[in-house]
């Protein structure tokens, strides 16, 4: 009669109701692969990309002006993709251990929906998560614009200097529209991200 009345109290505490909170924490988990799914299809896309213009650029006339072209295309790639992996790792790392006790957490909770302890552990992991991976977002949010920017600049001129090859035209103009493609991208996953985080604080929230 006790435990019935302890899960009953515990209902009353939540925001959200059990069913309500553990559809939320399934529809995090289903944002969430969808998230490392792009991330990694975006990352594997540009550096495809990268390495078919370098070909087109390498097989181009060996002249001074294709040369220089073949140096700040590289650069502006390798900026691209290290500062993304930098940025990336940085807001993995930042939230790993809170990201891992809350998945376990959570999933204890979906199996038991009225347990009461495991309840508040997960609402302040989710706090603590959110809290130290807020400025690593905030870094990577501000650098890919950039970036993508920079890239995309490069791209215009490489084509803008050889526009009868056929294939390097093809070809930036392909990277062009994947990588702003991708930016789009990690701005709406990083808004699904946040938004499915705060759902389910204010879910646990007395």
């Amino acid at each position: 009669m006790s435990q019935f009345i302890e899960a009953l109290e515990f209902r009353k505490m939540l925001s959200a109701s059990p069913d309500q909170l553990t559809g939320n924490l399934q529809q995090t988990v289903t944002d969430g692969q969808s998230i490392l799914g792009d991330v990694f299809s975006c990352r594997t896309q540009i550096i495809a990309d990268g390495k078919s213009i370098n070909a087109d650029l390498r097989a181009a006339p060996h002249t001074a002006a294709n040369r220089k072209l073949l140096a700040a295309f590289r650069s502006s790639q390798n900026q691209w993709v290290t500062t993304f992996t930098r940025d990336y790792h940085a807001l993995i790392r930042a939230g790993l251990a809170e990201g891992r006790q809350a998945a376990k957490d959570g999933t204890t909770f979906v199996n038991n929906p009225t347990d009461a302890a495991t309840a508040s552990r997960l609402l302040a992991e989710l706090i603590t998560l959110q809290q130290r991976t807020a400025s690593p977002l905030a870094t990577f949010l501000a650098d890919m614009p950039k970036v993508t920017s920079a890239l995309s600049v490069r791209l215009a001129a490489t084509a803008a200097s050889n526009p009868d090859t056929a294939s390097l035209q093809a070809h930036a103009t392909g990277e062009t529209t994947d990588v702003n493609t991708c930016l789009t991208t990690f701005q709406t996953d990083a808004k699904t991200a946040q938004t499915d985080v705060a759902t389910l604080i204010a879910d646990l929230a007395p």
